[in-house]
């Protein structure tokens, strides 16, 4: 068993939970294409105030107030040309580079989680532990991190394409197994503890739970559609039920706002370096695109969770092309990072 790392969780006032900015000057950017490089900062903002401030955006959030349409965005800084990333509790983002698993956060800091993690990551999360598991599509397994040494264990070696993650309040992982078209829950710090809850899929890749974490979300790429499966009265899964399907697209990363609303990447392959980055509401209803962004593969999302300077109403995405993180002005938050959750 890994050890598991302590967290300093957000203090709430009166109900209302405090996110905290601990980024002095998130416009920032980087202009190196080398991980291991520290931030070449062109900024010349005046504010030389570095200590934490509270933020303005306190909970609950008017969800009448999510902002319609396309959204502005920016790029946010370069973290490597990996598929998927995760943001930490300290700010910092996960990416696998080079074969190991890094992290850097938007001062340039950059350290080395665990080294030689393998071949190609197709999913990365952070638990609420602290503790990281790594998705590995060309050896089918999943691994778990401990944060703390960097020791690796094999938690499956069961998947084909092991590829979309998502964690629940409870540290379970729900990963799609891209070629073997299926969706399995899994414990990572008790194995023996895992059940398919859907098989029989074309492709199943970006997976996110509801904020309630009573409904299962996830998509087959090449078919453009995304599927829901809510949690029976039994504690099982199911049916899978068809809530979008557009038959045009490639989607890819999947998210979850505080609303309640779907998101996910559209990599729209003969249309140029073009990514969409699209949104229904939980019933499948009032589709439409929020941002356009210039990148011909952007893989997967997160939202901000307001540490580090990765504001709580931005919405991050991944640029496998340039190697950046783009930042989407959504206006309305996530539905809480582990370790956040549940908001108030």
């Amino acid at each position: 068993m890994l050890r598991s790392a302590t967290l300093m969780l957000l203090v709430g006032c009166g109900g209302r939970g405090v996110l905290i900015d601990s980024d002095p000057d998130p416009s920032n950017t980087t202009n190196d294409t080398d991980l291991s490089n520290t931030i070449n900062d062109t900024d010349t903002d005046t504010d030389t105030d570095t200590d934490p401030t509270i933020s303005t955006t306190t909970f609950p959030f008017d969800c009448n107030t999510v902002p319609p349409g396309e959204q502005t965005w920016q790029a946010a800084g370069e973290y490597g040309q990996a598929e998927d990333f995760d943001i930490d509790m300290d700010g910092y983002v996960g990416v696998a580079y080079n074969g190991n698993l890094m992290k850097r956060n938007q001062a340039g800091d950059v350290q080395v989680i665990s080294p030689g993690v393998g071949g190609l990551t197709s999913g990365t999360r952070v638990l609420s532990t602290g503790d990281w598991v790594i998705n590995d599509q060309n050896s089918g397994t999943v691994t778990l991190i401990d944060v703390v040494t960097g020791a690796q264990q094999v938690v499956s070696s069961a998947f084909t394409w092991p590829n979309g993650i998502e964690v629940d309040d409870n540290d379970h992982l729900f990963i799609s197994d891209f070629s073997a078209g299926r969706i399995v829950r899994l414990d990572p710090y008790n194995p023996g503890d895992n059940e398919v809850l859907a098989s029989g899929l074309n492709q199943a890749n970006g997976i996110a739970l509801s904020p309630d974490e009573q409904t299962l979300y996830s998509m087959e790429s090449w078919t453009a559609t995304i599927f829901a499966m809510d949690k029976q009265p039994d504690g099982s899964w199911g049916p899978v039920r068809v809530i979008h399907q557009d038959n045009a697209g490639n989607y890819q990363g999947m998210n979850v706002d505080y609303c309640g609303n779907i998101y996910w990447t559209n990599v729209l392959q003969g249309q140029g370096n073009t990514s969409n980055i699209e949104r229904i509401r939980p019933d499948g209803t009032g589709f439409e695109v929020v941002a356009r962004l210039p990148s011909w593969y952007v893989p997967n999302i997160r939202f901000g969770h307001g540490i580090g300077g990765f504001d709580v109403l931005k919405l991050y995405a991944s640029d496998r092309d340039a190697g950046r993180l783009f930042e989407i002005d959504i206006g309305v938050p996530g539905r809480g990072h582990v370790g956040l959750r549940p908001l108030p």
